[in-house]
């Protein structure tokens, strides 16, 4: 029970609790710094959603990363599947 309070009292985008933000609550306004860092894989992602086909559907569509080699046997795979049903 305790952690569903603390879980509900937690910011999903953010991973604070206001309390922690209010000098009245036992907090600090100044309890946390910004940090800016930026993520190759993510940066990846997007760029890949910038390329899809305008009026694809966005439903359900996830991007996601996969090590390049595993990408290239599954490529490959395909490819000997599709041309095995075209003999």
């Amino acid at each position: 029970m305790a952690y569903a309070d603390f879980a509900r009292l937690t910011c999903p985008q953010c991973g604070t609790r206001d309390e922690e933000w209010q000098p009245e609550a036992g907090g600090d306004r100044h309890a946390y710094e910004v940090s800016t860092t930026r993520c190759s894989g993510c940066q990846a992602i997007e760029r890949k959603r910038e390329e899809l086909p305008e009026g694809l559907s966005p439903a359900g569509l996830k991007l996601g990363l996969v090590p390049a080699e595993e990408y290239a046997r599954f490529i490959e795979q395909r490819e000997q599947q599709q041309a095995a049903r075209h003999r």
